[in-house]
């Protein structure tokens, strides 16, 4: 009900259905997924890190951290080191 509540009350405030969500707190447990489902959402998002694949449940997406700290090389080399079978970091055996 506070899906379908929320997707609302930003319908009425900006003339837009959203289509994503992600989660409070992260919480992206299979109740909370469906849920924002059905209330017509197409995309969620927890705190796994991680590079979506094609594997991947729509309503239960991995993100890359951005916080700011970083400049825009260190992004770039963050997200080009992601293995994008798995969505996860791949280990340089350099390192």
């Amino acid at each position: 009900r506070e899906a379908i509540q929320s997707r609302e009350a930003i319908l009425k405030a900006t003339g837009t259905a959203p289509e994503t969500v992600i989660y409070p707190y992260g919480i992206e447990d299979m109740a909370a997924c469906r849920a924002f489902e059905h209330a017509g959402f197409k995309i969620g998002f927890g705190t796994r890190a991680g590079i979506a694949t094609m594997l991947d449940d729509p309503m239960r997406l991995p993100r890359v951290d951005v916080n700011g700290h970083e400049g825009l090389d260190e992004f770039i080399a963050n997200v080009t080191q992601m293995d994008l079978q798995t969505g996860r970091k791949w280990r340089s055996s350099l390192a």
